[in-house]
């Protein structure tokens, strides 16, 4: 990319910040008549009809920016994200799997790989994600729920419970992981132990 190029990148990616979709994909689109082996404008035209709903369009530029720059990991999380939010989680999984294949893996993208793994229902992925995005230091809270909700798929409400109660205690007093209790509580057939923890 030359420096005309790479500066007219930094405007579109600041449009594209500030909200400023159309004119970002403008340029971007100008772009790429000049160099159409820019995988960044690539990138931002696809984050642009993913916006606007032109699913075909997206994933064209989708293809044609990790074409140029495979395993880009900002491109096939942005892809991944896409994929799941309009119901595409098969594809979606794909590109999680991707991401967390990688070295210095974080915890997003094994939570985004669980929650993938939860909309198919493979609720023991799901889990085993779930541990693995505890390890790469995710959110504890987001953990145990994710991990109670995938047994509790799988009707296994004592393991589902086991893992709520076994949280630290901050996160164990965690709204969240009272509610999923109650709600695990409810389903054992304990509707009153589940009531006096909603209200305690």
């Amino acid at each position: 990319m030359t420096p005309h190029e790479a500066a007219s990148m930094q405007t579109i990616v600041r449009a594209l910040a500030e909200g400023r979709q159309a004119d970002a994909l403008a340029m971007a689109t100008r772009l790429l008549e000049g160099a159409p082996d820019a995988a960044d404008a690539w990138h931002v035209a696809a984050i642009c009809f993913a916006d606007e709903g032109r699913h075909a369009e997206a994933d064209d530029a989708f293809r044609e920016a990790l074409r140029l720059a495979p395993a880009h990991p900002m491109i096939v999380l942005n892809q991944a994200r896409w994929l799941g939010r309009i119901g595409r989680h098969a594809e979606a999984l794909g590109a999680w799997q991707t991401l967390t294949r990688r070295a210095g893996a974080g915890g997003e993208d094994w939570l985004g790989l669980a929650r993938c793994c939860l909309a198919l229902s493979r609720y023991r992925e799901a889990a085993q994600a779930f541990e693995s995005a505890a390890k790469a230091g995710a959110d504890p809270i987001r953990v145990a729920c994710g991990i109670a909700s995938a047994f509790q798929e799988l009707g296994e409400l004592d393991t589902a419970e086991s893992v709520l109660r076994g949280c630290a205690d901050q996160a164990r007093n965690a709204p969240e992981i009272q509610l999923a209790l109650a709600n695990i509580e409810r389903l054992q057939g304990r509707p009153e132990s589940a009531i006096e923890r909603i209200e305690s």
